[in-house]
């Protein structure tokens, strides 16, 4: 939490992880027709609508007994695309591995999601909103959770 922010095209972002991870996407990530794409800010409901999209998206693959959502956690079936990023060709692999549709999400804003995301029939966008005002009271809370009592 102590790093520097640098702003980049109107929006403040770390430089090791935001900065490099939109440069990253934007430079080398392609994305398919058949991806889903779930885009939030932090604390907007993002775990939510993750298990919400998978559970649509695969309930004819799965049955009750036997659905991924019943032994892991949304953020394990519907990962972060920020997380691969690495800086070399393994990321990409591991991506093209991914069975279509892709479910992947990111908590980059829209204003910096590059074109061959937001473009027309490139790949599906979910794109969630919520007031600021909220977003503040949730982080606060979680903050307030992860501090230690004295």
């Amino acid at each position: 939490m102590t790093e520097h922010l640098v702003q980049y095209q109107g929006f403040w972002l770390t430089p090791t992880m935001g900065l490099k991870t939109l440069m990253w996407i934007q430079y080398h990530f392609k994305p398919r027709p058949s991806d889903i794409f779930l885009a939030t800010s932090p604390k907007t409901g993002t775990t939510w609508l993750k298990a919400l999209i998978f559970a649509t998206v695969n309930r004819s693959r799965y049955g009750s007994s036997d659905h991924p959502l019943l032994n892991t956690g949304p953020h394990d079936c519907f990962p972060f695309l920020d997380t691969y990023v690495d800086g070399n060709d393994r990321s990409l692999h591991e991506l093209d591995a991914f069975p279509s549709p892709r479910l992947l999400a990111t908590h980059l804003p829209f204003g910096l999601l590059p074109n061959s995301m937001t473009d027309d029939r490139s790949c599906r966008l979910v794109y969630i909103y919520r007031d600021p005002k909220d977003v503040l009271v949730s982080k606060w809370l979680f903050m307030n959770k992860l501090t230690p009592k004295l």
